[in-house]
């Protein structure tokens, strides 16, 4: 009885899978700990207006109910 399965691999050959290289060196953007640097901030940020004190009473006034 004749094996047809082992006559079409004999047909069509077998094929030879190969791992591709892995380059030793990586992208810099993607290594892990430098991949995002975080929000976004200006360099000039503008200045608080008053005294601590004086924020600390608007604030309070501004949450008055």
């Amino acid at each position: 009885m004749p094996d047809f399965g082992k006559q079409q691999q004999k047909d069509e050959g077998e094929k030879e899978f190969s791992i591709q290289p892995i380059s030793e060196q990586s992208d810099p953007k993607f290594a892990p700990f430098n991949s995002h640097p975080g929000p976004a901030r200006t360099n000039d940020m503008p200045q608080q207006e008053g005294t601590k004190d004086d924020r600390q009473a608007r604030k309070e006034e501004l949450n008055k109910k």
